[in-house]
């Protein structure tokens, strides 16, 4: 009898043991597949925060080409930055995950306005006013600070 009382009381014991191991490997999954979506959308908003960035800096670019620039060029600009300001849009009210479809309209739209931006750049870059020098240095300016925002915020989604 009183090695069946041990007995009892070590499997007991192993029970308790095995159950809050179990407990720990089942709250620890969930709470790291709790954390690994919340990184996923605080990448996502710090993603669109930076296109958005980007995109609030067309205007101010897209009233300098107008006054130097043929007509034809303002338009390209304007009509890239509304599609990647649409696919934008789409992205943000997106729930997780978004769909492959989505993505690949997203990363085209946003390098079609890169690519944009930087021709229009360059194309102004020799026909600026003197006295709209200053400005389009401090458009140029941003535009490299957004674009390399931009950078870090895609390397920090893809992670």
């Amino acid at each position: 009898m009183p090695g069946t009382l041990s007995m009892s009381k070590f499997l007991a014991f192993c029970c308790l043991f095995m159950g809050i191991v179990l407990f720990c490997v089942v709250f620890g999954g969930y709470t790291s597949f709790y954390r690994s979506q919340n990184r996923i959308k605080a990448s996502q908003a710090y993603l669109t925060d930076a296109c958005q960035q980007r995109l609030d800096f067309v205007p101010g670019l897209v009233d300098m080409a107008r006054k130097t620039l043929a007509q034809e060029d303002v338009q390209d600009i304007h009509k890239a930055a509304k599609t990647a300001a649409l696919v934008l849009q789409q992205v943000s009210a997106h729930a997780l995950p978004v769909e492959k479809d989505l993505i690949t309209k997203f990363e085209t739209s946003q390098k079609e306005l890169t690519d944009r931006l930087k021709l229009l750049l360059s194309r102004l870059e020799g026909v600026a006013d003197k006295k709209d020098v200053q400005h389009f240095l401090d458009l140029k300016n941003q535009f490299i600070a957004s674009q390399n925002q931009l950078f870090a915020a895609k390397k920090r989604y893809n992670d």
